[in-house]
């Protein structure tokens, strides 16, 4: 995984690069169809957690399905470049949210969190793709009730609450992250199942107030990131300052 992982991110970095006839761009439908196979192979081949020294990280189960769940949510992510996902790809890269919160939920409930911002920003990315897909999608709304949608986002606020008492780092981006799954959850709850789509431009034009209380609620009026909040480019981020998310 330690190679396909830099992999998936090099091939949908490299869409966005000129093009040169020295370095021709990889076909991504191609490419596609190739790595979801190996991905799945690497899960199968896993080695028993139980071979694994009982104090390990590698003992644990969760551990291994939130690095298999993470693989899956970066290859089907939302693009920056492609500013509408397949409802294919917004599906598979909302479940692997969901089951990616599950599991780092396990982990840290017992303990097991080793980098944590690495895990930090894998659980903010996770619940940022449950959020994106909620907006974006009346199907992936149909797929889960608003209680399991709910329970899902107050999960991931949760522990990205606890990891933040340990680990001040995280602390930026549980705050931001509160703000960003409260609202959709007034959201969930104030509209109805029939409701016409919401998009992330209608989220961000939401938030980006409450983003802008919450900095001056910390005495800091300078402008920051949080300004220009562009919920499909964090998506796309693969490491947030820990001081500002």
């Amino acid at each position: 995984m330690f190679k396909l992982a830099p992999e998936i991110r090099h091939v949908q970095q490299s869409q966005s690069w000129p093009t040169r006839l020295a370095s021709p761009k990889p076909n991504l439908v191609a490419w596609s169809s190739d790595i979801r196979p190996r991905l799945r192979e690497w899960y199968d081949t896993i080695p028993s957690p139980t071979k694994a020294h009982p104090s390990s990280i590698f003992a644990n189960q969760a551990y291994w399905d939130a690095v298999y769940e993470n693989s899956i949510l970066l290859l089907y992510r939302p693009q920056s470049k492609v500013r509408l996902s397949t409802v294919e790809a917004l599906s598979k890269s909302h479940e692997a949210a969901y089951d990616l919160i599950a599991s780092v939920k396990i982990l840290q409930r017992e303990g097991r969190l080793d980098v944590l911002w690495r895990w930090a920003h894998q659980l903010i990315l996770a619940g940022l793709t449950v959020i994106y897909g909620l907006w974006q999608s009346k199907e992936i709304r149909d797929r889960s009730s608003v209680g399991s949608s709910i329970a899902v986002l107050q999960s991931c606020a949760s522990t990205l609450s606890a990891m933040s008492e340990i680990f001040q780092g995280a602390a930026a981006c549980r705050d931001v992250f509160e703000v960003l799954s409260s609202t959709t959850i007034d959201w969930l709850i104030t509209n109805s199942a029939e409701a016409a789509d919401g998009t992330p431009m209608e989220l961000e034009n939401r938030v980006e107030d409450l983003l802008l209380q919450l900095q001056a609620s910390r005495g800091n009026a300078q402008t920051t990131e949080f300004n220009t909040f562009d919920l499909t480019n964090m998506l796309n981020t693969d490491n947030f300052a820990s001081e500002r998310c």
